[in-house]
């Protein structure tokens, strides 16, 4: 049940009752409270690097070394969204409490913030060292 690789990162879903996790190798695993393994999937090409879940938890995102940004719908396991513009490692992901809008950071010292539904690129903050 455990990962084949180190874990790079996991999250409980807003309301606790799912755990998600991601390893070097870009599998994505569900886990319930009591460590129930109930699914796995290839999710990156590269390792997973954050988690974070839409308020609803019906949707989550990653990111990954793999330079992409990807929204999964919970229930199918579907990637819905694939967000590209960083060009290094992108290291970290969150969602904002209430509004459909992703904020991402990467090695390539840029702060993005992204439309979660269309995968648009809102804006850029440069120059974060």
């Amino acid at each position: 049940q455990a990962h084949d690789t180190a874990v790079r990162t996991m999250r409980w879903s807003n309301r606790g009752e799912w755990l998600v996790s991601g390893d070097h190798g870009g599998v994505i695993k569900y886990w319930q409270s009591n460590m129930n393994n109930l699914n796995e999937f290839n999710g990156h090409e590269e390792a997973a690097r954050d988690i974070t879940f839409s308020p609803t938890d019906e949707k989550f995102a990653t990111c990954s070394d793999d330079i992409k940004i990807k929204v999964w719908d919970f229930k199918t396991s579907q990637c819905e969204v694939i967000m590209e513009g960083h060009g290094w490692d992108v290291k970290s992901v969150s969602w904002h409490p209430w509004k459909s809008l992703l904020v991402s950071g990467s090695k390539d010292s840029l702060i993005k913030l992204w439309d979660p539904k269309s995968g648009a690129n809102i804006s850029t903050l440069h120059g974060h060292k």
